[in-house]
């Protein structure tokens, strides 16, 4: 049986059954690609074709990009925009990790969309420093003789230590669980892995200490994500993460 596709206004064929199957593994044939063979009253979707009897599923169950077969979102992973099942998930990532699968539907995120949710970020946790300092600003117009004391000095690196582990917690905890700060949210970004799954907690911590490095380059590791292909600061590369439209 000899098939053909559509791709682009055009008629691509014929291709045995092998090599429709490897076409689709690559990412080149997908759900909502028009195909035909001979003996077919028209063309259709790909995916109407392969998934059988899941022909009629409800059109609000996502289709496997890779096989074409319908799936609850749940028994399903996303990349990027596409929908990927756990059967055809090893192959996929395998394909990316070589390169025969292009990661084009990212969207990476730009650098002054990234620097509009930095500093969204940055206004949330100077507004919860601010209420920490507060006291000790009352304390220091009241009591303005205390404030070279070594109490004083105390209680200023306590309450530095304490922002710290906030701006810690902040991060790691959003983008262990969200993968985005409510800045990236706000901006319509994400942190993910190349492939496109969660960054997880472990490596979001590991995430907070790399922006750190990207600090101490006098910023130029945030200024290296206007000119990386894939918009990657420093602490991207250094933690293989990618910043992408949600």
């Amino acid at each position: 049986m000899n098939w053909y596709y559509a791709r682009e206004g055009r008629q691509v064929g014929p291709l045995s059954e092998q090599d429709l199957k490897l076409q689709v593994a690559a990412g080149v044939i997908r759900a909502d690609t028009l195909v035909w063979h001979e003996g077919m009253a028209g063309w259709q979707a790909y995916g109407s074709v392969a998934s059988g009897t899941d022909a009629g599923a409800p059109a609000s169950r996502p289709t496997c990009t890779q096989c074409g077969r319908a799936f609850a979102p749940e028994e399903m992973i996303r990349f990027g925009d596409r929908w990927v099942c756990a059967t055809c998930k090893p192959a996929f990532v395998q394909g990316l990790k070589e390169g025969a699968i292009a990661p084009e539907q990212f969207r990476y995120g730009g650098f002054w969309l990234r620097f509009a949710a930095v500093l969204i970020d940055g206004i949330i946790m100077g507004v919860v420093g601010f209420i920490l300092q507060f006291p000790l600003f009352l304390k220091m117009m009241t009591a303005p003789q205390e404030t070279g004391s070594f109490r004083w000095l105390g209680l200023q690196m306590l309450l530095n230590l304490i922002k710290f582990v906030l701006s810690l917690g902040y991060e790691t905890w959003f983008v262990g669980a969200f993968g985005a700060t409510p800045g990236k949210m706000v901006c319509g970004l994400k942190v993910v892995m190349p492939d496109g799954s969660k960054i997880g907690y472990a490596r979001a911590l590991a995430r907070f200490f790399a922006k750190i490095i990207s600090y101490l380059t006098l910023c130029i590791g945030f200024v290296m994500a206007a000119f990386d292909d894939e918009k990657r600061a420093l602490h991207d590369r250094i933690c293989e993460t990618r910043v992408v439209k949600s």
